[in-house]
């Protein structure tokens, strides 16, 4: 792993993010995952000498917005992909928890005095309220 030679703090983060989240918890969880299911996953666009050589430049230019160091990469790349704005991945939790679970998590919002814009939120909210429902909690058990 090359690092840049005079590392600036955006370098030392950039450093940090690809050596500890990334490969800590993001591939470890795309692997668990994936392998759960049977099946065999390719991460995009994670290639280590390419990754290192990227790595070299300075950050200004590494960190800049849209994708021109990723077209000048790999030019063969279709436009649909180049096209496409950068974005993270997130799981579609809202999906998945469906309609059944829309109503409990509305009932939630509407009678917390925070506001509870967004699905995890509300579902930290749930599980708080349902923990400290239960009757063993505060009463020993005899």
């Amino acid at each position: 792993e090359a690092a840049p030679v005079d590392p600036t703090p955006r370098d030392t983060v950039s450093r940090l993010e690809l050596t500890g989240y990334m490969r800590n918890q993001l591939l470890r969880d795309s692997d668990v995952m994936s392998m759960a299911h049977g099946l065999e996953l390719r991460v995009p666009f994670l290639d280590l000498p390419l990754a290192d050589t990227l790595f070299r430049l300075p950050a200004a230019t590494r960190l800049q917005p849209g994708k021109r160091l990723l077209v000048q990469a790999v030019p063969e790349l279709p436009p649909w992909i180049l096209s496409q704005p950068k974005r993270g991945f997130t799981f579609p939790f809202q999906y998945w928890l469906g309609a059944e679970w829309r109503e409990l998590f509305a009932s939630v919002a509407r009678t917390c005095p925070v506001p509870l814009d967004t699905w995890y939120r509300q579902w930290a909210v749930f599980t708080l309220e349902h923990w400290l429902k239960r009757p063993s909690l505060f009463h020993s058990q005899a």
